[in-house]
């Protein structure tokens, strides 16, 4: 089937995958027209999203979008970054039918597979001398992947959230490929260090700016993502409502803010966990592996099957359109959000354990693992991240009685911080190409804004003498100023980002 989309024609020619609300096709390039600004291609990933109402619509715009600002942010920006592991969005098109919108996105087409199923093929058992091996064996390629996972996809998720929060990392949504193989085919035995990872299908993204304002969007809007990957303030808002989350700060802060940095944490416990089990089910040998190490695969196993059964009875009933009601009240029953709180906290302190017997390298990555998934952490995903890559000789250090990992090495601290993204305006704003930064503020003026309390916190009093009373009371209220200023300018943004949707939208109706 021939189409076109955007400044390209396009032939499809299988389905790459499908998901529960789009699907992505391979389609070969039949023509475009010339751009000077992009690059011909031969084949792209075409998503095919179909749109019933308009709040599925503005979503699946947003999408393009963010993919667009992206890119426009990492050409605009001064310093080198390396590429986000995303796609990116060549062109779309929205075409109208009395039923909806179908918008089409044409992506370039990553390399590999995704991960979840390159995990269930690496535990294929195909001979018996596989079973002879340790299964501690399998650990070792296990932390490997871990840490290329963290490493890799951490600054792009760090560097998206300014714009907005991805919403569903998952094994599912990872692709898993090895860049210098013709077909990126990663082999499953040996090859681990030449592992690269990519991130995909931004369609529940949500802008983050409007997450935590006076909007509050964290409040109202659907929680979305796999139900295996959240954590336990998800679980609290699905049983008991945002008031209830509300109420407990630490866990309102993880579900305002560390979403994407708990699913990626668990990703990497599945990365981990996976092969290993796999071996030990089937009966291979634990060899010297430490009590802890046979601890950590029951947690896991525990952990995995409990909430499978949860998705399996959620999954059964949405997809047939079915009563939801008598499932959430089992789930409220049964103490989801605590069972969660315990599940996961019992993987964290295996992970702690197998930590303290291993070498510094492996137990940085281990604690960062843990860290990431921890409902009390401040630490951010670059810090996690620089964490796990922590050469021995700079480790980080749990000080008891600071919270968890509170304390790290100076000279990660401030490689993490001086590499820290910029904040941003409005999503919708960035990815039309419209918003530009604040004369006379500074991107690090702009991140003191919206993480003001954790800077007031952090900040000790400054010594008698340095500032009088009349400076610091000036210097309060020119803060508070700067905060009121900020604050309406993001409301005019946000008017600004909807009249732009609304023209987009115009445009591609038909005339």
């Amino acid at each position: 089937t021939e189409l076109q989309v955007g400044f390209m024609r396009l032939r499809c020619e299988e389905m790459l995958g499908s998901g529960s609300y789009s699907t992505v096709w391979l389609a070969n390039v039949v023509s475009q027209s010339q751009r000077q600004e992009q690059q011909p291609v031969q084949s792209v990933a075409l998503k095919d999203v179909f749109c019933r109402g308009e709040a599925a619509l503005q979503q699946s715009l947003f999408e393009v979008q963010l993919l667009m600002a992206v890119e426009r942010r990492m050409n605009r920006s001064k310093e080198p970054h390396p590429p986000p592991r995303l796609p990116r969005c060549l062109t779309y098109q929205v075409d109208p039918s009395d039923e909806g919108w179908s918008v089409r996105m044409a992506l370039t087409r990553l390399k590999g597979e995704q991960l979840d199923g390159w995990l269930q093929r690496s535990c294929e058992i195909s001979d018996d001398s596989m079973l002879q091996r340790p299964w501690k064996d399998q650990l070792k390629g296990g932390c490997v992947l871990a840490r290329h996972l963290l490493v890799q996809l951490g600054p792009t998720l760090q560097n998206l959230a300014p714009l907005a929060w991805h919403r569903d990392v998952n094994s599912h949504n990872v692709l898993i490929c090895n860049e210098a193989s013709e077909d990126g085919t990663l082999h499953a035995k040996g090859e681990e260090l030449k592992a690269s990872f990519w991130l995909c299908d931004l369609g529940l993204a949500v802008d983050s700016q409007s997450w935590t304002s006076e909007e509050s969007l964290w409040r109202t809007t659907d929680i979305g993502g796999d139900c295996r990957y959240w954590p336990a303030s998800c679980w609290m808002v699905h049983c008991f409502g945002a008031d209830y989350l509300e109420e407990r700060p630490n866990l309102c802060r993880q579900y305002q803010s560390r979403l994407d940095i708990h699913a990626l944490g668990i990703t990497a416990i599945e990365i981990l966990c996976t092969g290993a089990l796999a071996l030990r089910t089937a009966g291979a040998p634990a060899g010297d592996a430490a009590a802890c190490w046979s601890e950590l695969l029951d947690a896991w196993k525990e952990y995995h099957e409990t909430v499978s059964d949860w998705w399996q009875a959620i999954y059964s009933v949405f997809s047939c359109g079915g009563d939801f009601r008598p499932v959430h009240a089992w789930l409220v029953e049964i103490g989801a959000p605590d069972k969660i709180l315990g599940l996961v906290g019992a993987m964290r302190k295996a992970l702690n354990a197998c930590a303290d017997v291993s070498d510094s390298s492996t137990a940085n990555l281990l604690r960062a693992v843990a860290e990431a998934t921890h409902e009390d952490s401040t630490m951010d995903l670059l810090e996690i991240c620089n964490m796990a890559s922590a050469a021995p000789e700079e480790p980080y250090v749990n000080k008891a009685g600071s919270g968890p990992m509170a304390q790290t090495s100076l000279k990660s601290v401030q490689s993490v911080r001086s590499n820290e993204a910029p904040s941003s305006m409005g999503a919708a704003d960035v990815a039309a190409g419209t918003q530009e930064p604040l004369p006379g503020v500074t991107m690090e003026d702009e991140k003191k804004m919206q993480r003001s309390d954790i800077h007031r916190e952090a900040s000790a009093p400054p010594a008698p003498g340095l500032l009088n009373r009349s400076t610091q009371l000036l210097k309060t209220k020119l803060e508070e100023e700067h905060s009121r200023l900020s604050s309406e300018l993001q409301k005019l943004q946000k008017h600004r980002s909807r009249v732009l949707l609304a023209k987009t939208l115009l445009q591609q109706l038909p005339a």
